[in-house]
């Protein structure tokens, strides 16, 4: 499991993160807002999925995407603790 911290220091993450936290979206709905190849936004999403922050559900060949909110404990719980 990636480290939370190394996966949200880059802003493009944190930012795909906080549209999957407001709602469930597919790949493509979170692609329309980035101007990066939908690949670009598919390997961000697979990182953010590595490192638990987010979760995948599949529907037929769609695959949404939520906001896992216990995938961010460590970061705050370190951030509580400072």
């Amino acid at each position: 499991m990636a480290d939370a911290f190394q996966v949200l220091a880059k802003p493009r993450r944190r930012e795909v993160l906080r549209l999957v936290a407001e709602r469930e979206r597919t790949a493509g709905e979170i692609a329309e807002r980035f101007d990066v190849t939908r690949q670009a936004v598919s390997q961000h999403l697979r990182i953010l999925l590595d490192a638990g922050l987010v979760h995948e559900r599949r529907e037929g060949a769609r695959r949404w995407y939520s906001a896992r909110p216990e995938g961010l404990e460590d970061v705050r719980a370190y951030l509580e603790a400072i």
